[in-house]
């Protein structure tokens, strides 16, 4: 099961440097970043873990869009409901004022 998260964001501003910068900072510890934008990939992509529990998030930042575009990606029988909600309640918590639609597509 893949489920993809779309983050509409009210600016341009990037709402993954605004995570990665969030959770590198330790203010909040819900997520661990993995990876980041890395030389030779993609440019604006970045890969967290929930800290408690199994599964991580993927997700990219489309700046002309404003789109923040997220997988959920679990193993084994681990179900990605769990991961994903505690990302869509980190993410309205922390940069709410930010948002302007969520949509959860499951597939």
């Amino acid at each position: 099961m893949r489920t993809t998260v779309l983050v509409f964001g009210k600016s341009r501003e990037s709402l993954r440097k605004r995570i990665l910068t969030d959770l590198t900072e330790g203010r909040k510890k819900e997520f661990q970043v993995l990876q980041g934008k890395q030389p030779g990939r993609s440019p604006g992509w970045a890969k967290i873990r929930r800290e408690k529990g199994v599964g991580t998030i993927n997700f990219r930042w489309d700046g002309e869009e404003r789109l923040l575009t997220c997988w959920a990606v679990t193993k084994g029988k681990n179900r990605p409901a769990s991961v994903v909600a505690d990302f869509i309640r980190y993410i309205l918590q922390r940069h709410g004022t930010q948002i302007a639609t969520i949509l959860v597509k499951i597939k």
